[in-house]
């Protein structure tokens, strides 16, 4: 029952159909693999982590578990009855659990001391096996390459960077002063960007709990789940506040004044007096320029007037000088998808090899990824698209502070874009790229109206905004642009708006909106992932299956698996009602079915089931 890559490793135990362990102090009673065997198959068992410095990646969603499979290296895994995975590492940094989220959505955790999961072959509450995904063996990594991966998806890291963020306001010359020269990185090991190591106060007892990022001028500490920027940094290494008081709301009056003295005093800091906050977030300078008579467009040139060709960056999709939104749920693969348009157009080739590109360079604005996932994702579209090695005008800014609604900001975007003349501007995600509340009309008209509009006018460019649907509602909606996350202005300023699903192997891309053209039809997508690319391919128009015909494949399916060759109405509609179909649903499946010839009424209540494969086959509708 327990795998042999486990058998060096410590358990509990677990009761039969149950996740908790039932014994008391069971974290500091380990069962070793001979003595655990005592007590199966009639019980569950827990693989206890920190033992032999073993770490769980308890992934719980897609996107998590993306990230692992693409940017972690093989390794021992399960799968969980309820459609998770546990991902085994050895750690021997790691001593302590992380939680993992992304923008309130609950994405799993890293399961390390004082902690357990239910090993393979155990049985869930629901009555189902975790079973082996594969046979590796449990490849051990660095605590810097898991932090790598896992970092977007801890809160306390957002934390940390907002602190340093209102650290600023406290003192406007703050930012100044690095926190690598602060914390003496010189100590610590340098993994691309960034330092990790033994936290250079309280230590460490695996040797790394410490976190800096100078580029964003923060550091963390993940023992305490506390840090921010230079101020605090000062704070704690000068004993004005222990390091896990480093968080939102504890480095203020009296102790904040302190640590602003010191850092004049010991560090530096050149502070005469506080700035505004319009002083340090100052507006770009309007020119002065000539008042131009109002232009009036009177009825007879109106009548007159004739609609130049409409020029596309990509054929049909997405046209010149427009803004375009793309929305789906978490995992439907959108930033791959704009991924491949940005290759496509920057390349010149028929995006997903049938909708012909023009050619034209792409900036990208990463709010969501980071660079680690951003190169790996780029390494796969490229790979999938036969591209890779080539060097082609895709430009990113990866983790940026930059919002499209500051005019600060969008002055600096405004500048890259007169330097580089992209045709094609790519925001991943709308809802990061903003400060305001998405539900507010108000600011979203603003946005529209006096950013985004005058910037794809004056610069001839289009405007794509990754964003997400609402959570839950997964039943027919009479307008699908209702699905979309914030306030409808949203979907009345945009353009084109497009809506992706996954569907197992395929995608669907549907075009929801489009002021320009008539809108394509659904399209399917089919999605070819292997170890080190993703190819995406226009597979046809997408016919949405009815209630009956899906139907129709449950019942084969049942005739298959379980060669029935006659049946009962009642047994029929027993299976088709558990899988969620309506009565009214199921009699239209079985007339159809008739209709084909896929089954045969023998007498009331009885039919029998053709064989014949190619009739069979009909039985399944759309």
């Amino acid at each position: 029952m327990i795998p042999t890559q486990l058998e060096e490793l410590k358990f509990c135990r677990v009761k039969k159909k149950t996740k908790k362990p039932f014994e008391k102090e069971w974290t500091k009673k380990p069962y070793s693999y001979k003595d655990i065997l005592n007590f199966l198959p009639s019980e569950n068992y827990g693989v206890l982590c920190g033992y032999e410095d073993l770490a769980v990646i308890d992934s719980d969603h897609e996107t998590l578990q993306l990230a692992i499979d693409n940017l972690l290296p093989d390794t021992y895994k399960v799968k969980t009855p309820s459609g998770g995975t546990h991902n085994y590492f050895f750690i021997p940094e790691l001593k302590q659990k992380l939680i993992l989220d992304l923008d309130n959505t609950h994405l799993g955790e890293v399961q390390s001391h004082g902690t357990q999961v239910v090993g393979p072959g155990s049985i869930h509450p629901n009555g189902k096996k975790y079973e082996e995904i594969n046979n590796l063996p449990v490849t051990k990594i660095s605590c810097e390459k898991l932090y790598e991966v896992v970092k977007p998806f801890m809160k306390e890291i957002k934390e940390s960077e907002e602190l340093a963020k209102l650290e600023i306001g406290m003192s406007s010359e703050i930012d100044d002063l690095d926190v690598t020269q602060i914390w003496n990185a010189s100590g610590l090991k340098k993994q691309g960007n960034e330092y990790y190591g033994e936290h250079p106060v309280h230590g460490s007892d695996g040797g790394m709990n410490f976190w800096i990022n100078p580029l964003k001028n923060t550091w963390h500490c993940f023992r305490c789940n506390s840090g921010g920027g230079p101020l605090s940094a000062i704070a704690v290494k000068e004993g004005l506040i222990e390091c896990s008081e480093a968080q939102r709301g504890n480095l203020r009056g009296e102790k904040a004044l302190q640590s602003i003295k010191i850092a004049e005093e010991k560090y530096g800091l050149k502070n005469e007096r506080p700035l505004t906050k319009k002083e340090r977030h100052p507006l770009p300078e309007t020119p002065v320029v000539p008042k131009k008579e109002i232009p009036l467009l009177w009825d007879k040139e109106l009548q007159e007037w004739e609609e130049t060709e409409q020029d596309w960056i990509i054929d049909r999709l997405i046209p010149n000088r427009s803004i375009v939104v793309l929305t789906g749920k978490r995992g439907t693969l959108k930033t791959f998808m704009t991924l491949s348009m940005a290759y496509s157009v920057a390349g010149e080739i028929d995006f997903l090899d049938n909708f012909k590109s023009r050619k034209g360079t792409v900036i990208y604005l990463d709010k969501e990824n980071g660079i680690s996932i951003m190169k790996k994702r780029t390494t796969m579209i490229k790979n999938g698209l036969n591209m890779n090695g080539k060097d082609l005008k895709v430009g990113f800014i990866c983790f940026s502070q930059l919002k499209i609604d500051k005019l600060g900001d969008i002055h600096q975007i405004e500048e890259l874009i007169t330097k580089h003349t992209p045709s094609l501007l790519i925001i991943d995600t709308y809802r990061r790229g903003i400060s305001f509340d998405e539900n507010d009309a108000g600011k979203v008209s603003e946005l529209f109206v006096d950013i985004l509009r005058p910037l794809v006018e004056k610069h001839n460019i289009s405007i794509v905004l990754i964003h997400h649907n609402r959570k839950g509602g997964t039943g027919e909606v009479p307008d699908e642009m209702d699905e979309i996350r914030g306030s409808s202005d949203l979907a009345n300023y945009s353009d084109i708006i497009f809506k992706l699903e996954r569907k197992g192997e395929f995608a669907i891309l549907k075009q929801l909106k489009n002021r320009n053209a008539p809108e394509e039809t659904d399209m399917k997508i089919k999605v070819t992932f292997t170890e080190d690319s993703v190819k995406l391919s226009y597979d046809g128009e997408y016919e949405k299956q009815t209630q009956s015909g899906k139907c129709s494949e449950i019942l084969l399916k049942w005739f298959y698996e379980k060669q029935i060759e006659q049946f009962k109405t009642k047994d029929a509609r027993d299976i088709a009602f558990k899988a969620g179909i309506k009565e009214t649903n199921f009699k239209w499946c079985l007339k159809e079915m008739q209709d084909v010839g896929a089954i045969e009424k023998m007498e009331f209540g009885i039919y029998k089931v053709n064989n014949n494969k190619e009739v069979f086959n009909k039985g399944i509708g759309n």
